[in-house]
C-alpha cells in the first residue's frame, strides 16, 4: 500500500486495520478486510482453509500485519532481477487499493503486468480459467514472446492406432 501515491484514501487502510485489530482483536479486523475484497462471501473458501483463516485472525493482524504495513519494495533490486518478473491483478479488481499497487510497481520497475481472470484469490473460485491465464502467461516467458519451443519444433508422423505421443516433458516424437 505504502506505493501508492500520498494523498491516495486507500495509502492508510492496512494502519486501519492494524488500529481496528488493536481495538477489536482479529475478528474484527478480519471482518472489515473481507468487506473490502471484492467477490469474497459469493462462493465458498473450501472448509480447511475458512478454519485457518478464522483461526488465524489474531496472528495475522498482531503479528504479521506489522509487516504489511511497514513493507516499502525494493524497486532497485526488482528492476535489477535477473529473472524475469511480471505483476498483475484480477480483472474484477481493477481500481481497488489491494490491485492499483501492482500497477504501480510493475511502472516503477519497468516489469509487465498483466490482468489475469476474476477476483482476488480467483484461483479459489475459478480454477480452470485462473490455470489457464497462468499457464498462457507462463508459455509466453518461456518462449521469450514468440520463440517456439525446440520441443513443438518436430515433424510428427501421422496418428496411429497404437495411441497419442509421450507427453513426458522433454520427451520426443518416436
Amino acid at each position: 500500500m505504502n506505493v501508492l501515491p500520498a494523498g491516495d484514501p486507500a495509502r492508510g487502510f492496512f494502519a486501519e486495520l492494524a488500529a481496528l485489530h488493536a481495538e477489536g482483536g482479529g475478528p474484527a479486523a478480519g471482518r472489515r478486510f473481507a468487506q473490502t475484497v471484492r467477490g469474497e462471501g459469493t462462493y465458498r473458501w473450501p472448509d480447511d482453509l475458512w478454519q485457518r483463516f478464522l483461526s488465524n485472525q489474531d496472528h495475522l493482524f498482531g503479528s504479521e500485519w506489522p509487516g504489511f504495513v511497514a513493507f516499502q519494495p525494493d524497486e532497485a533490486a526488482l528492476g535489477a532481477a535477473p529473472f524475469p518478473i511480471v505483476l498483475g491483478a484480477g480483472a474484477e479488481d481493477r481500481g481497488l487499493y489491494y490491485a492499483r499497487p501492482s500497477v504501480e510497481i510493475a511502472r516503477r520497475i519497468g516489469s509487465p503486468w498483466t490482468e489475469f481472470p476474476g477476483i482476488h484469490m480467483e484461483f479459489l473460485r475459478g480454477l480452470v480459467a485462473f490455470a489457464a491465464a497462468l499457464r498462457t502467461l507462463a508459455t509466453g516467458m518461456h518462449t521469450g514472446g514468440g520463440r517456439v519451443p525446440e520441443l513443438w519444433e518436430v515433424s510428427p508422423p501421422a496418428p496411429s492406432p497404437a495411441g497419442p505421443a509421450p507427453r513426458t516433458p522433454g520427451a520426443r516424437w518416436p
